[in-house]
């Protein structure tokens, strides 16, 4: 059999490919080194010149989730026109839309980041998405406060960390929650309740009355699903 030469960064797209379709399928823990190796068709000295642990495919399957999610976010901004309630919605949408499509796998993916062992790689994931997101937002707040939808008293920079923080919170809170194994009602509307709550106190710091779209039914339908198939 002629051995099949590929460039490095096609070689570990198809590694990361593959881990991600089976996380998605498996879960984490579900998941083992021998499975990503006969997807990818691969040896496992290919595997470790790669990723030097299940752990740090882990790692490298997050950021490429988060740059991929960030993309869609920053090409809805841009395609949502000039205002600033407008690109906020489109922001919360395209965010949104990410979890909505792939909830099992962020939350599965969630469970182990939250582990104590794992609480560096956390913080890491958390300053990288930071650092992306804040001046998004930040330019967004700006856009607002220029024309008046906004009237944000805090420099818009500190006010969009705010955010993040807050985000940050409510997903430690909701994972929580999920961990309590309420029954799938009372924890949906435990999760919706807040996420509203968040809408509501987002548009108090930014000094609007405009309604923010942090929730919608496609979403609430997904989580029932999810929170459903949980169950059996």
């Amino acid at each position: 059999m002629v051995r099949v030469v590929k460039a490095p960064e096609i070689r570990r797209a198809e590694i990361l490919q593959a881990a991600w379709g089976l996380f998605a399928e498996r879960g984490y823990e579900g998941t083992k080194v021998a499975m990503v190796l006969e997807r990818a068709g691969i040896a496992k000295g290919t595997f470790y010149h790669y990723f030097a642990s299940k752990e740090s495919l882990l790692d490298a399957v997050v950021e490429a989730m988060t740059e991929r999610g960030l993309a869609e976010v920053e090409a809805a901004v841009a395609a949502a026109g000039a205002g600033g309630i407008q690109q906020l919605n489109a922001f919360l949408e395209a965010s949104r839309g990410l979890r909505t499509n792939n909830m099992a796998l962020i939350v599965d993916i969630a469970l182990v980041l939250h582990r104590d062992e794992n609480a560096i790689m956390l913080r890491k994931l958390r300053r990288r998405v930071d650092g992306r997101v804040r001046p998004i937002l930040t330019a967004i707040i700006a856009t607002g406060a220029a024309e008046g939808t906004f009237g944000a008293l805090l420099p818009h920079d500190e006010i969009a960390q705010v955010i993040l923080d807050l985000g940050h919170a409510v997903a430690d809170r909701n994972l929580d929650t999920l961990l309590e194994h309420l029954p799938p009602r009372e924890t949906l509307t435990t999760i919706l309740r807040r996420l509203t709550g968040v809408g509501t106190a987002v548009e108090r710091l930014l000094g609007t009355t405009e309604q923010l779209s942090v929730i919608d039914d496609g979403f609430a339908a997904a989580l029932g699903r999810f929170l459903e198939a949980r169950e059996h």
